[in-house]
C-alpha cells in the first residue's frame, strides 16, 4: 500500500544556494517481485524510483517553486508544473529543462487572477487549467502557448435566502487537491452544490459536473456519502461581532471524508478511520465495494507531542487575539487511521495510500483498476506526494518537500508489471 503525503506548502521561508536546478538521476533497477501483503495474499509490488529532479532553493526564479498545485505531462513526455502562489504555469522538457511559461499572474486574457488549481489535456490537445474562477484554455506550440478562451465553471459564487429570509453567500467549492480529468463527453469536475432543505438550512451535496469545450453542463450527477454516524470535530467557540461562534477544530489524525473522481466520469468514496472504498458508477450508484481490515500505525511519543504543540499553538493564537471564548478537550488516538488519501490517475486507476509508521521511509498504495481489481502494491520514497496529477503508465510525477519549505518536482519511474 502506499502512503502519501499531501504537499502544504508556503513560501520559502529561508534561501539558501543549491547549484543545479535541475538533474536526471541514474534510475536504479526497479524491482518487481510478488510478495505477500497481510489480508490480500499474493500481490505484486512495483517500486518506483526518482529519475528526474526540478527546483532548487535559490538560482534562475524558473526553478523556484513557492506552492505546486497542478502537475501534468504532455504526449511528448514535457512536464507542466502549477504553482498555485506564484499563479503560473511552466512547461520543462523530458530531461528537465525549462522551455517556456503557459500562463501568469495577472488580469488579462488567460492571465491568472486566483491560483492554479488542476491541468488537464482534453481530447483535442488543448491544455486546461483550472484557475478557481475560471478555465483558461490554451493551444500548446512547440515553444510556446496560445490562449484559446476562458470558461466559466458550473457553479459560481451564489446568494442563498433561507426560509426565515436570512442570506448567505457561498463561493464555488471546488476542491484543489482533486485533479480533475477530460473524457469522450468532456471536461469532469468535482463540484460541491449548496441548497437550501426542508428545514430552511443551507446544505450541500457533492456533485460530478461534465461540461463541454464551451462549458456548458452535459451532465451532473449527485455522489451520496455513505452515513458513518456522528464524524463532528471538537468546537472551538469565538467571539464575533454577531455573537459567539462555533469553529470545528481539527484533531489529531482525523478521520477525513475523502470523494475522488476518475477521467471516466465514475468516482469513489471513503472515511479514513477504517478501509472501506465505494466505488460509484456514472449514475451516481454504488457498484462495487473494497474492504480490508487493516488497523493503523500506532501514534508515538513524538507524533502524539507534534500534535498537542499544533493544538497549543492554535489555542495560544486566538487567545492572543482575545477572540476564543471556550477551547475544547481533546484526546490523544493510540492509533492513527489506517487509510491516509486515495486519488484516481491519468489511467483510471484508484490508488489507496495507507498511513505511514514514523520510522518508515518508503509510502505504500494499493493500486486497483476502474472496477475495483487490485492491480499491485506500489511502493515509492516518502515524502513524495503523487496527488496532484502526472501518473500514468509507469510514469509518475510528484511534489517533494525538501528544508526551508522549499518544493520540488521529482518523476518517477515504476517497474513494469
Amino acid at each position: 500500500m502506499i502512503d502519501l503525503m499531501r504537499p502544504h506548502s508556503q513560501p520559502l521561508a529561508g534561501r539558501r544556494y543549491r547549484a543545479p536546478v535541475c538533474r536526471v538521476v541514474a534510475a536504479f533497477a526497479l524491482g518487481f517481485a510478488a510478495t505477500p501483503v497481510p489480508g490480500t495474499g499474493q500481490e505484486p509490488i512495483r517500486r518506483g524510483e526518482i529519475d528526474l529532479v526540478i527546483g532548487a532553493v535559490e538560482g534562475d526564479p524558473e526553478y523556484l517553486f513557492e506552492y505546486i498545485g497542478a502537475l501534468t505531462l504532455d504526449a511528448d513526455g514535457r512536464i507542466y508544473v502549477g504553482d498555485r502562489d506564484a499563479q503560473d504555469v511552466r512547461v520543462y522538457g523530458p530531461d528537465g529543462r525549462y522551455l517556456f511559461q503557459v500562463t501568469r499572474s495577472g488580469e488579462g486574457p488567460g492571465e491568472i487572477r486566483e491560483i492554479v488549481c488542476g491541468l488537464v489535456f482534453d481530447p483535442d490537445g488543448r491544455l486546461w487549467i483550472d484557475a478557481w474562477d475560471s478555465y483558461k484554455v490554451f493551444d500548446i506550440q512547440e515553444a510556446g502557448a496560445d490562449h484559446v478562451r476562458d470558461v466559466l465553471p458550473p457553479d459560481e459564487a451564489r446568494r442563498i435566502t433561507t426560509a426565515d429570509g436570512t442570506t448567505s453567500h457561498l463561493s464555488r467549492t471546488t476542491n484543489c487537491v482533486r485533479p480533475m480529468f477530460a473524457g469522450p463527453t468532456g471536461l469532469t469536475v468535482a463540484v460541491d452544490h449548496f441548497f437550501v432543505d426542508d428545514e430552511g438550512e443551507i446544505d450541500a451535496e457533492w456533485q460530478q459536473v461534465q461540461i463541454g469545450p464551451d462549458g456548458s453542463v452535459h451532465r451532473r450527477v449527485t455522489i451520496p456519502e455513505r452515513d458513518l454516524g456522528d464524524i463532528s470535530w471538537p468546537v472551538m467557540i469565538l467571539r464575533h461581532a454577531t455573537g459567539p461562534r462555533e469553529i470545528e477544530l481539527p484533531p489529531p489524525f482525523a478521520n477525513l471524508n475523502i470523494l475522488v473522481h476518475s477521467p471516466d466520469g465514475t468516482a469513489a468514496h471513503l472515511y479514513t478511520r477504517e478501509y472501506l472504498v465505494q466505488l460509484f458508477d456514472e449514475d451516481g450508484q454504488v457498484r462495487h465495494e473494497i474492504r480490508r481490515y487493516i488497523a493503523g500505525p500506532r501514534v508515538t511519543e513524538a507524533e502524539a507531542l507534534q500534535e498537542r504543540e499544533r493544538l497549543d499553538r492554535t489555542r495560544d493564537n486566538l487567545r492572543d487575539r482575545d477572540v476564543l471564548i471556550e477551547f475544547p478537550s481533546i484526546e490523544m488516538p493510540e492509533r492513527k487511521p489506517p487509510v491516509g488519501d486515495m486519488w484516481f490517475d491519468g489511467d483510471g486507476r484508484l490508488w489507496v495510500r495507507l498511513a505511514w509508521a514514523e520510522a518508515d521511509d518508503v509510502l505504500r498504495a494499493h493500486v486497483y483498476d476502474p472496477d475495483g481489481g487490485m492491480l499491485f502494491t506500489a511502493e515509492w520514497p516518502r515524502g513524495i506526494d503523487l496527488s496532484l496529477g502526472g501518473v500514468s503508465g509507469d510514469v509518475a510525477l510528484g511534489v517533494q518537500r525538501m528544508e526551508f519549505d522549499v518544493q520540488r518536482v521529482v518523476r518517477l519511474r515504476f517497474s513494469p508489471p
